[in-house]
């Protein structure tokens, strides 16, 4: 191939030309091209492999159908622009639904305080007094059920296992100070 600029073309430099720089970048661009449609296929292939499974997960966590559905849309958007992968998809959707989760949370609160109501706080002194005799109550029938969890000998045993490590947690933060 010669490039016309006026001026004639050596017959010994354009083959040169023509076989070394023309097939590796049409290589390159072809590879490219290829990984891009390589990519979007597995891509599509996992979309449909986990379509179900994500939509129910989003409809578990998220109460309108519209909501999961723009959930799971949003997520695809990000696997298919190449901010997720799909290792990570699940993570992404988890997220995408935390969003939107606080985000009406958010609109709630809002809403909250153009209509006057008065919005709930941690203070005791704003909270009502019948909740924080229920939040006692709750509190003391945890702590009974504590102490008779650590006076049963087989505790020592318990400890030990995984699944028992929230109540460790527990028992540590219920537990006295020695200072």
């Amino acid at each position: 191939m010669a490039f016309h600029t006026g001026r004639t073309v050596e017959p010994t430099r354009e083959p040169a030309l023509a076989k070394s720089a023309a097939p590796r970048v049409v290589e390159e661009l072809l590879a490219e091209v290829l990984a891009q449609s390589k990519r979007r296929a597995e891509v599509e292939a996992f979309i449909k492999s986990v379509h179900d499974k994500a939509l129910r997960t989003a409809g578990r966590a998220l109460e309108r159908d519209e909501d999961a559905q723009d959930a799971l849309a949003e997520t695809y958007a990000k696997l298919l622009a190449g901010k997720t992968e799909p290792r990570h998809f699940f993570r992404s959707l988890n997220q995408t639904i935390i969003d939107r989760i606080r985000a009406r949370r958010r609109e709630a609160r809002l809403e909250d305080l153009e209509t006057g109501d008065e919005p709930c706080s941690g203070r005791l002194d704003d909270q009502d007094p019948l909740d924080i005799l229920i939040h006692r109550e709750d509190e003391e029938e945890r702590q009974r059920m504590l102490a008779a969890a650590r006076r049963d000998p087989r505790w020592r045993y318990i400890k030990h296992r995984t699944w028992a490590a929230p109540l460790r947690k527990k028992c540590a933060e219920s537990a006295p100070s020695n200072a």
